[in-house]
C-alpha cells in the first residue's frame, strides 16, 4: 500500500508531478491537531549586522539609494515577525563614558534606516549593545556601574526619544556566556538597571536574555523573572550532515523550554535569538567546515531549516531567528546571500526561499497548532492566522515521494497555494518566491512531496 498521511483539520492541494516512486507496505499515518500551543507567537526572523559590505568584506554604513532598495525589496518580501538587530556601543559611545553620546554618527544614521523601515512594516525588533564595552572585556565590563547607567540611557533614547516603540526587547551583550561573564554578574546588571529605569522614568518592560545556552536560560528565569519580558538561547547543530539529520533537535530544545516552564507562569515569550543548521564557528567561517559538513549556501541547509522551524513549533518556542540576513564578510558567510559580491554574491540563496516563507506565513501573532507527530521521516507544522486563515508546512526527510491527505477545518478559507520547495525547484536565485500551484479545495485533496523536500500549503495571498 502506497503510504498516505493524513492530517485532520488542514487544508487539501493536489500535486502529482514526481518520478519518485513510493516505498510500498506502509500503513497510514495520521498528523492531526491535537490543540494549540499557549505560547505566544512572534513569528519567524533572522539576525541583521547593520553596515552594506565593500567587496572586500570592510563595513560600509553609507548605504547607496540602489543599495539600500535591495534590501529593502527583499525585507518586505520576506516581512519577519521579528529581527535581531544590535548596536556597537562605541557607534555613538566610542569614549564609553555615560553622557557622551553622538546619536547621529554614520554608524547610527545606518542603524536608523533600517529602524524606520521596520517600524513602517510593524516589526518588532530585539536591540541592545553587541557588547558592554569589547568582546576582550565585557566579563569586567558587567561590574561597572556606570554602563548600567549607559545602558539605561540607550533603551530609554530609542524608545522616547526615537519613538522606537517596536523594540520591544533589549539586552546588553551578545553570548555573554561566551565572553566568560559569571551569570551572577550578568543577573546583578540587569537587575540594577531594571531599578534605574524605574528610579528615572525609563521604560521598564524591555529587558531580556540571558542570550546564551547550557543552564543560563533556566537561570535567567528563575533568578531573573522580575526585570525580564522574555527569555532568550541560542541554538546550532554540530555541522555534520549525520548529525544534522538526527531526531534529537526536539530533545534539545526542549532541554532548554523545560529549564524555564517551571519559572514561567506568566508564559513570557521564549526566542531561539541564533538559530543555524550547522556549527556557528563552521557557519560563519566555511573554510573551517568539516569534510563531511553543508555550507549555508546550499539546498540541504535550507531544509534542514525548514525541519528545525517544524521542531521549534513543537517545542512551543516564540520565535527562531536565523543567522543571518546576509554574510557579513568573505569569511563570514552565513545569511540568505552576501553583499559583498563573493560567495555567490547578492544572488538569493535556497535559504532565503525556505525560511522567507516561513516569515511569510507564520506570522507574527499567529496561533501555531499541536500537530501529532507519527514518524521521524515526516514532520508536520501548522498556524492559524486571523479568524479562518491557515498555513501548514511539511518536510520529507525520507528517501522516498510522499503523499500527504488534507482535511479542511471547517473555518477554513477554501482557495490554498501551495508551494514545493525540492531540488528541482529551489528558488532560482532572483525571483522573490517560488511558483505556486492554486486549488480550490474541497474537503479533501492530497498533496504529492518529494523525497528530501518541503511543501508549505496556506491561504494567505501569494507574494505580487
Amino acid at each position: 500500500m502506497k503510504h498516505l498521511i493524513c492530517i485532520s483539520m488542514i487544508a487539501l492541494l493536489a500535486c502529482s508531478n514526481s518520478k519518485e516512486t513510493y516505498k510500498p507496505d506502509l500503513s497510514t499515518v495520521t498528523s492531526s491537531v491535537a490543540g494549540v500551543y499557549p505560547t505566544p507567537f512572534i513569528g519567524f526572523g533572522y539576525n541583521q549586522w547593520i553596515p552594506d559590505l565593500k567587496p572586500n568584506g570592510e563595513p560600509d554604513f553609507n548605504w547607496s539609494d540602489d543599495r539600500f532598495a535591495m534590501m529593502e525589496e527583499r525585507i518586505r518580501a520576506i516581512h519577519p515577525g521579528l529581527v535581531r538587530m544590535p548596536v556597537e556601543r562605541h557607534w555613538y559611545d566610542p569614549d564609553l563614558v555615560p553622557g557622551n553620546y553622538n546619536w547621529e554618527s554614520p554608524e547610527m544614521k545606518a542603524f536608523y534606516k533600517f529602524m524606520d523601515l521596520y517600524k513602517q512594516m510593524g516589526v518588532k525588533v530585539l536591540s541592545g549593545w553587541w557588547h558592554v564595552t569589547t568582546y576582550e572585556d565585557d566579563k569586567n565590563g558587567y561590574k561597572n556601574d556606570a554602563n548600567v547607567q549607559a545602558f539605561a540611557e540607550f533603551i530609554d533614547y530609542m524608545i522616547n526619544t526615537k519613538g522606537y516603540t517596536n523594540i520591544v526587547y533589549m539586552q546588553p551583550s551578545n553570548e555573554p556566556y561566551g565572553t566568560y561573564t559569571t551569570y551572577d554578574d550578568w543577573s546583578a546588571f540587569m537587575r540594577k538597571t531594571y531599578d534605574y529605569c524605574v528610579l528615572n522614568s525609563y521604560p521598564t518592560d524591555r529587558l531580556c536574555g540571558p542570550d546564551s545556552w547550557d543552564d543560563w536560560v533556566g537561570k535567567g528565569a528563575q533568578y531573573n523573572s522580575r526585570e525580564l519580558v522574555s527569555y532568550n538561547f541560542h541554538f546550532y547543530f554540530d555541522g555534520t550532515a549525520s548529525t544534522s539529520e538526527n531526531l534529537g533537535l526536539y530533545d534539545a530544545l526542549m532541554g532548554q523550554m523545560n529549564q524555564v516552564i517551571p519559572y514561567n507562569a506568566a508564559n513570557k515569550p521564549v526566542v531561539c535569538a541564533e538559530c543555524g543548521a550547522i556549527n556557528g564557528n563552521w557557519l560563519d567561517w566555511p573554510a573551517n567546515k568539516p569534510a563531511d559538513g553543508i555550507y549555508s549556501s546550499s539546498y540541504q541547509y535550507a531544509l534542514y531549516m525548514v525541519d528545525f522551524a517544524i521542531q521549534t513549533i513543537q517545542a512551543g518556542i516564540a520565535s527562531s531567528l536565523s543567522w543571518g540576513l546576509h554574510g557579513f564578510d568573505q569569511n563570514k558567510d552565513a545569511g540568505m546571500w552576501n553583499n559583498t559580491g563573493n560567495w555567490g554574491g547578492t544572488k538569493l540563496r535556497p535559504l532565503y526561499y525556505a525560511w522567507s516563507m516561513l516569515c511569510r506565513y507564520f506570522p507574527d501573532g499567529a496561533v501555531c497548532l499541536n500537530m501529532s507527530q507519527e514518524t521521524a521521516k515526516i514532520k508536520v507544522g501548522g498556524c492559524k492566522v486571523g479568524s479562518s486563515d491557515y498555513t501548514f508546512v511539511i518536510c520529507n526527510r525520507a528517501t522516498y515521494a510522499e503523499k500527504v491527505t488534507i482535511d479542511i477545518p471547517a473555518d477554513s478559507k477554501k482557495t490554498y497555494y501551495f508551494y514545493h520547495f525540492n531540488e528541482s525547484n529551489p528558488g532560482d536565485g532572483n525571483s522573490l518566491s517560488l511558483p505556486y500551484t492554486e486549488l480550490t479545495a474541497g474537503s479533501t485533496l492530497a498533496v504529492e512531496i518529494h523525497k528530501n523536500s518541503a511543501g508549505f500549503l496556506t491561504t494567505l495571498p501569494p507574494l505580487e
